[in-house]
């Protein structure tokens, strides 16, 4: 149902943001791949200063 759905949505969003965030904080293997993805996406908005 599409309430069940939209209630549950958030929580999967939530888990995926935080999975993503260990990736980022974890120490990064190669060096550019870290700053592509800080390049990418910062709390969900594009970063502007690229």
């Amino acid at each position: 149902m599409p309430n069940d759905f939209a209630e549950n949505a958030p929580d999967d969003l939530c888990r995926v943001m935080q999975e993503e965030t260990v990736e980022a904080e974890r120490p990064p293997d190669v060096e550019h791949m870290r700053d592509s993805y800080l390049c990418a996406v910062e709390d969900g908005r594009p970063i502007q200063d690229c």
